[in-house]
C-alpha cells in the first residue's frame, strides 16, 4: 500500500499515493534497513532519495501524536492540552503547567496543579513559583474546596512569602509522592475534558459536558469565544487547530454558537424597514455617502456628497438641523437599493469614541462638552491659577462618585483620570478646565473651602491640644523642680515652748520652738 501521511491537527491523514521503495511504508522502510545492511555505502546514500522531508514529516507526526512526554502525558482529542503547553521553568528540571508568566488563576490554576502533580509528582510542586504554589494552597483551607480533605500543614507549606522551607519540602514530598485522590482528579477534570489517560477516576465526557466536534477555523474561534465560562479548557484550546482535528468541546459552546448563527442569519437578512428604523432622510443619505467612501457597494458618489457630508457633520455637532441636501445627491440616494443597507454611526458618538490618543485633547474635550452644553447649566471656562487644583479634585471626585449619572460631569471626571492615567504630557490636564459646567465649578469651589475652613479647625484645635500640653510640661517640671520643706510648711504661727527638767538649783528648764 502506498500512502502519503500528513499532519493535520495533530492527527493523521491519508490523502494520496506515491511511492515510497515499494508497497506498503513499512516495507519501505524493511527495505531500506536491509540496504544498509548489504551496501558499502554510507548513510547519507541509505537515506529514502527524494523523500527526506516527507520522511521527516511522518516522523515528526508520529511524535506529536504517540511518543508520550517524559513524564508519560500523550496528546488526545479529549484533552485541550498539549505537549507543547508543558514548560521545564528555567533551572528546572520537572515539566509543569504552572510557571511564573503562565498567569493561571482559579479553577484553571487548581486543574493545573492537580495534573502537574499526577504527571510530574512532588518535585514539580516544589519547583512551582511561590504565587501558584500560595494561591493553591487555597484547595487545603477546607475540605472538598478541590477534591481534597483539609490540610492546615500542607496550606501552611504551600503559602510560606519566600517558597517553603526544609521541613516544608519534607512534607510536600511525601504528600505529593502519593497519587491524586479519586475526587481531585474528578475535579480537575471538571471544565477541562479528560487530561488524565485512561484513569478510571476521571468523568466521562458526556458527563463533563463535552461532544466531538469538527468546525471551521471561524466557528471555532466563535465557540471558543462563546464559552469563557470553562475556564481551564478555554484556556488551552487553540482553535487555529482543535476543531479541524476533531477535538472535543463544550456542548454548550455548540448551541450558543447555533444561536449566534441563526442571530447573524437574522441580523443580515433585515428587511428595509428593520435596517432604516428610527433614521430620517438626512441620516440615511450620510449613512450611504459614508459607507461609499469606505468602500462599501454603492453607486458612484455624486461630486456634491462629501462637502455635504461634511456639513451634516458640523450640524450634528452644532444640533443645527439638516443641511439642504443638493438636487444631485438627493436624486442619487433615491436609486440607492436599501436591501443591504447599513447605517453609519453617528458622527458624535464617533468623535467621542475615536479619542485623540496623541492628538489635540483640549479641542477634543472642548468639542464634547460644548455639545453636551445646556442653557440651564451655562459652560465656563476656569482660571489658570485654579486648574490644576480642579484637575486633581476632579481625579478625587470620580473615586467618589463612580456612578455619577451626569453626562457632562462624568464626562470631565473620565478625561480627568484617563490623561492622569495614560497620557504623561504635563500641559494635557488644561483640557478639562476649558469647557466646565458653573455648577460644577462652584462645586469645586465650594470643596476647598470647606476642606480649608477644616483645615483651619483643625489646626486650632491642634494649636490649643499643643498649649495645654506645653503649660502641662511647665508646671510639671516646676513641681519637679521645687525643694519641699516639711518643717517650713508647718511652721507655727506663735512660739511654743516646752518643759524640758529642771537645774541642781530647781530652775525649770525650758526649749521653745517658732515664734
Amino acid at each position: 500500500m502506498r500512502a502519503i501521511l500528513s499532519i493535520l491537527g495533530g492527527g493523521l491523514l491519508i490523502l494520496s499515493s506515491l511511492a515510497y521503495g515499494g508497497g506498503s511504508l513499512s516495507a519501505g522502510v524493511d527495505q531500506n534497513n536491509q540496504n544498509q545492511q548489504t551496501s558499502g555505502n554510507s548513510a547519507k546514500d541509505n537515506k529514502p532519495k527524494g523523500n527526506d522531508a516527507l520522511f521527516n514529516k511522518i516522523s515528526a507526526a508520529l511524535d506529536t501524536v504517540f511518543v508520550p512526554l517524559e513524564n508519560g502525558f500523550k496528546n488526545s482529542k479529549t484533552c485541550p492540552i498539549e505537549k507543547s503547553d508543558w514548560v521545564k521553568a528555567f533551572n528546572h528540571n520537572s515539566l509543569s503547567l504552572v510557571f511564573q508568566k503562565s498567569k493561571t488563576v482559579g479553577h484553571s490554576l487548581n486543574s493545573a496543579m492537580i495534573l502537574t502533580w499526577y504527571y510530574s509528582g512532588p518535585e514539580a510542586i516544589i519547583e512551582a513559583d511561590d504565587f501558584n504554589n500560595y494561591a493553591f494552597a487555597d484547595c487545603f483551607r477546607a475540605n472538598d474546596i478541590c477534591g481534597l480533605p483539609k490540610d492546615n500543614g500542607m496550606a501552611k507549606a504551600l503559602s510560606r512569602p519566600w517558597g517553603p522551607n526544609k521541613g516544608d519540602i519534607k512534607k510536600i514530598r511525601k504528600y505529593f509522592a502519593q497519587k491524586p485522590p479519586a475526587s481531585a482528579i474528578a475535579y480537575a477534570s471538571t471544565g477541562l475534558g479528560q487530561c488524565f489517560g485512561d484513569d478510571p477516576a476521571q468523568p466521562s465526557m458526556e458527563q463533563l459536558g463535552f461532544v466531538e466536534a469538527k468546525l471551521d477555523s471561524k466557528d471555532c474561534t466563535d465557540l471558543t469565544n462563546l464559552t469563557t465560562n470553562y475556564s481551564p479548557w478555554y484556556r488551552y484550546f487553540k482553535p487555529e487547530k482543535g476543531c479541524l482535528s476533531g477535538k472535543y468541546v463544550p456542548s454548550i459552546g455548540l448551541s450558543r454558537l447555533k444561536e449566534k448563527k441563526e442571530a447573524d442569519y437574522r441580523f443580515a437578512n433585515r428587511s428595509i424597514e428593520e435596517r432604516t428604523a428610527g433614521l430620517n432622510g438626512c441620516q440615511i443619505a450620510y449613512s450611504l455617502v459614508f459607507n461609499g467612501i469606505n468602500g462599501q457597494s454603492v453607486g458612484r458618489i455624486p461630486d456634491e456628497a462629501i462637502s455635504w457630508a461634511l456639513d451634516y457633520e458640523k450640524a450634528v455637532f452644532a444640533k443645527q438641523f439638516c443641511p439642504i441636501m443638493p438636487k444631485a445627491l438627493s436624486d442619487w440616494v433615491l436609486k440607492q437599493p436599501l436591501d443591504k443597507f447599513e447605517p453609519a454611526q453617528d458622527p458624535f458618538v464617533a468623535f467621542v469614541k475615536n479619542k485623540p490618543r496623541n492628538g489635540n485633547w483640549v479641542h477634543y474635550v472642548t468639542t464634547v462638552m460644548q455639545y453636551y452644553e445646556n442653557s440651564n447649566d451655562p459652560q465656563i471656562k476656569l482660571p489658570d491659577s485654579q486648574c490644576y487644583d480642579f484637575y486633581l479634585w476632579l481625579n478625587g471626585y470620580w473615586t467618589a462618585n463612580p456612578f455619577e449619572q451626569n453626562e457632562q460631569r462624568r464626562f470631565l471626571m473620565n478625561m480627568a483620570v484617563e490623561i492622569s492615567m495614560i497620557h504623561s504630557k504635563a500641559t494635557e490636564y488644561v483640557a478639562v478646565c476649558q469647557r466646565v459646567p458653573r455648577s460644577f465649578g462652584m462645586q469645586h469651589l465650594a470643596a476647598r473651602k470647606y476642606e480649608q475652613a477644616k483645615r483651619i479647625e483643625q489646626e486650632r484645635l491642634y494649636k490649643e491640644a499643643e498649649d495645654r500640653r506645653r503649660q502641662a510640661e511647665i508646671e510639671y517640671n516646676s513641681a519637679r523642680n521645687r525643694q519641699p520643706s516639711v518643717l517650713w510648711n508647718n511652721k507655727p504661727s506663735e512660739q511654743r515652748c516646752y518643759n524640758t527638767g529642771t537645774t541642781q538649783s530647781g530652775l525649770t528648764v525650758m526649749r521653745c520652738f517658732g515664734g
